[in-house]
């Protein structure tokens, strides 16, 4: 990103495109609320998740 911010400017704008048009699903494992990232890093932590976890600020 700092090396070549063109090309990831270029790659970003391609995936949000990509994903816009539902050529890709990004895998989620769980939505949790901003208040239970602590929760988050002992999930990442423990292991055995299978996707993203993602932080929703007003869950």
């Amino acid at each position: 990103m700092r090396l070549k911010p063109t090309w990831f400017r270029h790659d970003l704008l391609t995936l949000f495109d990509l994903l816009q048009r539902k050529k890709i699903t990004p895998l989620i494992a769980q939505r949790l609320p901003l208040r239970q990232a602590r929760h988050a890093h002992e999930l990442l932590g423990s292991g055995g998740v299978i996707g993203k976890i993602v932080l929703v600020p007003n869950g």
